[in-house]
């Protein structure tokens, strides 16, 4: 169930240089997180805790979160999804590059570790990737990529030049690129940093929550319509490709 691997990912949340507080929108867990979850929050691991008895979709509860974290005057917003496991250096990483590059607004970790490759199913104790992922060396910061929204850390003037993530979007799909997209067309850049690494296990929060093959679709259409994006869309736009139900594919660069 969902909570093997949101306890996992809290506890994968690292810094050795900047304090870090823990919010959750506990979204609809359909097992017993909520109550290890109020657990932590008991214990202090946890410093605000929202719980829903049903999912409201990804963006509301994006959405919410980063109002509460900015009300509460957060200087950075890292917002995480409950299946992927952080490098213990990974936050600073991301911090250290964000405050150097003024024109990057929005950035996220690598994709996933080097040791695992591509997003995995967990099939061992999570105390086991974790230390492999430890272990893994940090790349070097070499060429960047396109954001992978599965993690991603911005601050307050994102919010001010963006503003918050479409709730027009329902359930999950399509609000991340709808996003990336938006910060594109507004002249600030988005990237993945290379020496920021991280280990997804398959979209797991998807694809055990629930969320119909229907919102793929309809989110897909809603997203094309609100973009007037066709098939000369990555003209406009580069590293973008649309096809009318296929996800957008995005190019290695923003």
């Amino acid at each position: 169930g969902n909570r093997r691997y949101a306890l996992a990912a809290i506890e994968s949340i690292n810094s050795f240089k900047h304090d870090t507080f823990i919010y959750i929108i506990d979204n609809g867990s359909y097992d017993d997180a909520t109550h290890h979850l109020r657990a932590l929050y008991d214990q202090g691991k946890i410093h605000y805790l929202e719980t829903h008895s049903e999912a409201m979709g990804v963006a509301p509860a994006w959405n919410r979160g980063i109002r509460v974290a900015l009300e509460q005057g957060m200087d950075y917003v890292m917002v995480m999804n409950s299946d992927l496991l952080l490098h213990k250096d990974a936050i600073d990483e991301m911090i250290e590059f964000y405050e150097s590059n003024p024109s990057i607004i929005l950035v996220t970790p690598w994709r996933n570790s080097p040791t695992y490759g591509s997003a995995i199913t967990a099939n061992k104790p999570f105390s086991e990737y974790q230390d492999q992922l430890n272990n893994d060396p940090m790349p070097e910061l070499i060429e960047l990529g396109e954001p992978n929204l599965a993690c991603f850390m911005f601050t307050g003037e994102c919010i001010e030049e963006i503003g918050l993530f479409d709730e027009n979007f329902r359930g999950a799909y399509f609000e991340d690129n709808d996003y990336h997209w938006r910060i594109i067309k507004s002249g600030f850049g988005a990237c993945c940093v290379s020496s920021s690494i991280q280990l997804h296990f398959g979209s797991r929060s998807i694809k055990e929550g629930g969320y119909a093959n229907s919102n793929f679709h309809n989110n897909g259409r809603y997203f094309m319509n609100k973009h007037q994006a066709n098939s000369t869309a990555h003209t406009a736009c580069p590293g973008w490709t649309s096809l009318l139900g296929t996800r957008l594919r995005k190019g290695h660069i923003a």
